[in-house]
């Protein structure tokens, strides 16, 4: 046993949990995910490349690589945290599997479609035990992100961000939730301190343009008033109405076989770079000029990848055998 056998039983493990979440999700085929939680506003996405969402729903998916999962299990590694610290302060809480969400949609067609998910967390009230606050966990994990996302830098969280925990409140019943931010690393930054909200915050040591960052966490409050989304009290163009038509143009696409193009704004409806927003999209290379093909091109793609993730495995146990 050394250094290359553990990596190995490592790698293992992360192909293997991947063909079972591959096995999970493909029960999910056609049902919509509160992961993917989104709005529109005059047809603008707030949020997520619907086309994302729509390969989703048809069950299609690409593996995540080892060394990015390393950062989504820091983010899982949050809950963890924040559920402990919940305990020694003798606040009761439940875990995301206890607080699911579910409800439906209807299609042109009059067809009935599924929507589920799963907020991170939520606190109970003191007196009655009764779901209070909805909580929401997001990691921070790089440079431009720590100022992009954090109240004492820009202060402008990810859209999709703000929209899932308002997804999640609103079925809850429009309860008060939190948006929760958190960098658990060291960042070196350069930026002009007239860019910050907030340069004197404690998690910034520099001068005028180099800082050096601390760990940190940035909260944020998402409320509902009537049907309209607010965040840190302020009104935003996300609502209600807006979330259940980003699910049934979704559910539409797939019935009519569409493919969606959209543009995109922010939680305030100001306008996003469409190239920017669809960046990490997996199969931009993809011709989308007919529907089927484009879908079966898609399938072919995620198909090769999870084949190769099972030679992977195949390959790995030839080696520990040996």
């Amino acid at each position: 046993m050394n250094k290359t056998t553990f990596y190995k039983y490592l790698k293992l493990g992360h192909y293997k949990k991947q063909l079972r979440q591959k096995k999970e999700s493909l029960e999910k085929i056609g049902i919509l995910r509160g992961g993917n939680s989104s709005a529109l506003h005059f047809n603008k996405v707030v949020g997520i490349n619907p086309k994302e969402t729509l390969l989703r729903y048809l069950g299609m998916e690409m593996p995540i690589d080892f060394d990015s999962m390393l950062l989504l299990d820091a983010g899982f590694l949050n809950e963890t945290a924040y559920e402990s610290l919940l305990n020694e302060a003798g606040i009761k809480f439940k875990a995301e599997e206890e607080i699911p969400v579910e409800w439906f949609i209807t299609t042109k067609s009059n067809q009935k479609v599924k929507v589920t998910g799963r907020p991170d967390c939520g606190i109970l009230d003191t007196v009655d035990n009764k779901l209070a606050l909805i909580l929401e966990h997001k990691q921070i994990a790089s440079t431009w992100k720590t100022k992009e996302l954090s109240h004492w830098g820009m202060g402008q969280p990810k859209p999709e961000n703000v929209v899932q925990t308002a997804h999640y409140s609103w079925i809850h019943g429009n309860l008060p939730a939190v948006l929760v931010y958190c960098s658990r690393a060291w960042h070196a930054l350069k930026t002009k301190k007239d860019i910050l909200l907030q340069p004197d915050h404690r998690a910034l040591l520099g001068d005028e343009y180099t800082w050096g960052v601390k760990p940190f966490m940035t909260l944020y409050d998402v409320t509902w008033e009537n049907n309209k989304l607010l965040f840190e009290g302020k009104e935003t163009v996300v609502t209600s109405d807006g979330i259940k038509k980003y699910y049934e143009l979704i559910a539409n696409c797939a019935e009519s076989k569409i493919i969606p193009q959209h543009h995109y704004v922010d939680i305030w409806g100001k306008p996003m770079n469409k190239k920017k927003r669809e960046k990490y999209y997996d199969w931009a290379h993809i011709p989308e000029k007919d529907y089927d093909e484009w879908v079966e091109l898609v399938k072919a793609e995620c198909n090769l990848a999870w084949q190769e993730i099972e030679q992977n495995i195949k390959e790995l146990k030839e080696e520990l055998i040996d």
